[in-house]
């Protein structure tokens, strides 16, 4: 493993400790997208790969190889705007819920795409609140018709 993409991984556990979107959303870490850009794809879904690992292991339970790869594959394929802080409220919310049987692709990827809607719902508030603030010394300020300009 190179110096960088130990770095990466060593960050994803020391750094950006969040414990909501909201947190995740404003958080400075590195996309997925960007890890892929900056590093390589590979790295990318090399990273998501470890999490799933580390996941498995935490659970007590096994994916495959193959199951482990095609899942970080999907996850970098359609997920690539989630950030590393994203990723690790993901692990550790799969880890606070309670699944019935063994882990799977389906059941990681369903938890993600919730989380996605979570995040989406997360990042419009987020949006609105920071758009009400902008506007709002605009409203307060009444709009002089006489000459076009305000007071």
């Amino acid at each position: 493993m190179d110096k960088t993409l130990a770095n990466i991984e060593k960050s994803l556990i020391e750094d950006y400790q969040v414990s909501h979107i909201g947190q995740a959303i404003e958080c400075a870490a590195p996309s997925i997208g960007k890890i892929a850009k900056e590093l390589s794809p590979d790295k990318a879904t090399g990273i998501i790969e470890k999490m799933l690992m580390d996941l498995c292991e935490l659970l007590g339970q096994d994916m495959t190889k193959q199951q482990i790869q095609t899942t970080a594959n999907i996850i970098y394929q359609d997920y690539k705007s989630l950030n590393m802080a994203d990723m690790k409220l993901i692990i550790s919310g799969y880890l606070k819920t309670e699944h019935y049987g063994a882990i799977n692709a389906n059941k990681v990827l369903t938890f993600i795409d919730k989380y996605w809607d979570e995040r989406l719902e997360a990042a419009a508030e987020l949006s609105y609140q920071k758009h009400s603030e902008f506007i709002k010394p605009d409203r307060e300020k009444p709009f002089n018709f006489s000459n076009n300009e305000k007071p």
